[in-house]
């Protein structure tokens, strides 16, 4: 799905001596796969629910990846290139330099039309309507954040909470409503004055086994079978809501009045993703 196989190997890397996440989902991919250039595998086995799962975390994880090849790219221009650029700058001075902010929201069809990704098609959507069906391009969306040093207030490093939606499927759409975007992951919820929708109070997919809430797509922790949902799937009822201020117990706050953009105060009108991982 991305251009830039030197980026996703070198994020394969990080989790190299992580048995868990993504490491451990490359065994399903196949390296042929990931070398080529392209994502999904042909989908014909007996677990192809699974594989469904795989892909579309796959595909979350390389909008992420787009998007931080771009933003690196952009630090690095303005980075004097003596050792790491992490805990030098502040998120205002990230946000100069890249021209995106902390907490914003990028589009799939943003990140296409820059050209920092080619998008495969919906495996599961496909499927469903035996004819090939794209993602929604609207309705899926990373949304960027610019994780700071509490005691320096600079940036230490950048996390990507990323939504994947496809078309609804008119026959079984549940959990969602009829005729609403079918969201595989939601880990933010989604800026109308971005998507242009209307989908808010959306229930959180990224909750994991160990009771808290994913530190982002990266997450080595991440286990596709539970982040992703598909049509027909129940939602989980016990995972928690997202309070405007998260116990720092779980790595969540909201004290440190962050702007989602440069003129939109963090006022978050709705349920929203609200706090900000700290550095625990």
């Amino acid at each position: 799905m991305i251009d830039c196989i030197n980026r996703l190997m070198r994020v394969v890397n990080r989790f190299c001596s992580d048995a868990r996440g993504i490491n451990s989902n490359l065994a399903v991919l196949g390296a042929a796969s990931l070398t080529a250039g392209y994502l999904f595998l042909s989908l014909t086995t007996l677990q192809i629910m699974d594989q469904e799962r795989e892909a579309h975390y796959w595909n979350s994880v390389q909008m992420a990846m787009g998007l931080d090849n771009k933003i690196e790219d952009m630090i690095h221009q303005y980075h004097d290139g003596v050792g790491d650029w992490t805990n030098r700058y502040t998120r205002e001075e990230i946000a100069w330099m890249t021209a995106i902010y902390h907490k914003q929201q990028i589009t799939l069809q943003t990140i296409v039309d820059d050209q920092l990704i080619h998008a495969s098609n919906d495996p599961t959507r496909t499927r469903i309507s035996e004819s090939p069906k794209k993602y929604r391009f609207d309705a899926s969306t990373v949304e960027v954040q610019y994780i700071v040093n509490e005691d320096t207030d600079k940036v230490i490093s950048i996390q990507y909470f990323v939504n994947i939606a496809g078309q609804p499927d008119f026959h079984n759409n549940a959990p969602y409503a009829d005729g609403e975007p079918f969201f595989y992951i939601v880990s933010h919820q989604p800026d109308p004055s971005v998507t242009g929708g209307n989908w808010v109070g959306l229930q959180y997919t990224d909750y994991g086994q160990h009771g808290t809430y994913y530190k982002g797509i990266f997450d080595s922790s991440i286990r596709p079978s539970l982040l992703v949902i598909l049509p027909g799937d129940p939602l989980r009822t016990s995972v928690p809501s997202r309070p405007a201020d998260f116990e720092s117990s779980v790595g969540w706050q909201d004290d440190d009045d962050s702007l989602a953009s440069e003129t939109n105060p963090d006022d978050w009108d709705g349920p929203s993703t609200d706090g900000d991982w700290n550095d625990t």
